[in-house]
């Protein structure tokens, strides 16, 4: 049904509705909405030099130009919004500032900032008990305000939060036995927790986070399991090459690009320190554990503050070492093989055949075999160029609605995990498939 314009002539009861929508802040256009009127004559009759606004401020016992009818119920003052983003309002006599509408809302500012804000005031012409009309100023201050990016203060709560709901599900530490000869390098690249994916959007699998902790725990449990008649002196446990889907509260990679994610940014951080604590109580029920904490594109940052998290709750620890140094690159020596770690968005596979030599000259030297171990691209591949291979390990993500719009569907999703001789190097490849 359309709605016609009322081109009738004004009402006391309309011009007086009107004049408080206006009070209340309403533009002209929405005012025009509201009564079915055109922008035009909203705006002509609420300008105080019209013959309308001058016949009906008579009637209303006030005709001084200027005034505008608002009862002394239309004050207010409001604060109206989400965790994210909040608009704080007042109109009233006493609230003149800035200032005055952040203490009257109880805004902290340690937590908002101000986005932008305005102020005016306009005379009003009131009632008073006795009767007789009287001037007074009224005050509209309104500001738009979003929540501080990270502090160290709420960091630091979040890390609080996180170990006090982890504490109590720590396993036992134990004495190992580390006088074995085999190292096991768990890796399970590109979860992407926090990720959205719609079985009947992609054609595959549904995916999110309760999916990509299912997955992660069951790769994780059934690796173990591969290895038990084994004595292990070592748990290598990569965590990181897109461990979270995104980077930020703004829900995009560390470049920018948005994702479809199916948490607060908060929560899913949360779930990702309580599924790697688990993860690396697990192995080192079995023997001592490194943890090499290897950035991704998607959660660059999220990743590091991932990183000082489990350094600081392992801290002290005699079992379990966190590497989380800021570079790109990390190597770790398992006897005669160099082990190395990158994401693998930023260099192609055959420059990292020349690069181990150049950064690691001293275990390079000590060293007979030499991997790389790469993420990113969620399929198996592998090329071997003067010795060094580099690996791309698959992912147990599902694909995403880019991902099936885009072709890259045909990879199988699984994780890998590699027994290491310490002197005869790479002694067998596991797969855990969904």
């Amino acid at each position: 049904m359309i709605n016609k314009k009322n081109n009738t002539s004004w009402t006391k009861n309309e011009f007086e509705k009107a004049c408080n929508y206006k009070n209340n802040g309403l533009t002209y256009d929405k005012i025009a909405k509201k009564l079915m009127r055109s922008f035009s004559s909203v705006e002509h009759a609420l300008r105080p030099s019209s013959n309308l606004f001058e016949k009906f401020s008579q009637s209303f016992e006030f005709a001084k130009e200027g005034l505008q009818h608002v009862p002394q119920k239309q004050s207010k003052t409001r604060c109206v919004g989400d965790e994210n983003e909040m608009e704080a309002e007042s109109v009233t006599e006493d609230i003149k500032t800035l200032e005055d509408l952040i203490s009257a809302c109880n805004i902290d500012l340690k937590k908002w900032q101000i986005e932008r804000w305005t102020a005016n005031t306009w005379p009003v012409g009131m009632k008073s008990k006795d009767g007789d009309v009287v001037t007074k100023n009224l005050y509209q201050v309104k500001a738009q305000l979003k929540r501080n990016q990270l502090t160290r203060e709420n960091i630091s709560d979040i890390f609080n939060s996180c170990i006090s709901g982890i504490k109590n599900s720590l396993t036992t530490q134990k004495k190992h036995n580390v006088s074995g000869g085999k190292v096991f390098e768990i890796s399970i690249p590109d979860l992407h927790l926090g990720k959205l994916a719609w079985e009947e959007e992609t054609g595959h699998s549904n995916y999110n986070s309760a999916e990509a902790i299912e997955k992660f725990r069951s790769a994780l449990l059934d690796f173990l399991d591969k290895v038990k008649g084994e004595k292990i002196s070592e748990i290598i446990l990569p965590i990181g090459n897109d461990f979270f889907n995104v980077n930020n509260k703004e829900n995009t990679t560390g470049n920018g690009t948005p994702q479809n994610e199916d948490s607060r940014w908060q929560k899913s951080f949360r779930r990702g320190c309580e599924l790697s604590t688990w993860a690396i109580n697990q192995c080192n029920s079995i023997a001592p554990v490194k943890v090499i904490i290897v950035p991704g594109n998607h959660d660059i940052e999220r990743t590091f503050y991932l990183g000082e998290f489990l350094g600081a709750f392992f801290k002290g620890s005699k079992t379990i070492s966190i590497d989380n140094a800021a570079t790109s690159r990390k190597y770790h020596a398992v006897g005669n093989t160099l082990l190395c770690f990158t994401h693998g968005d930023k260099i192609k596979l055959n420059q990292l055949t020349r690069i181990a030599q150049v950064e690691q000259r001293e275990l390079w030297g000590k060293t007979v075999y030499c991997e790389w171990h790469l993420g990113h691209l969620h399929r198996e591949s592998s090329i071997e160029e003067g010795g060094v291979i580099a690996r791309v390990i698959p992912s147990l993500s599902a694909p995403d609605a880019w991902h099936s719009n885009s072709g890259y569907v045909t990879s199988n999703r699984c994780a890998q995990a590699f027994l290491y001789d310490k002197n005869k190097g790479l002694e067998c490849i596991y797969y855990h498939r969904v």
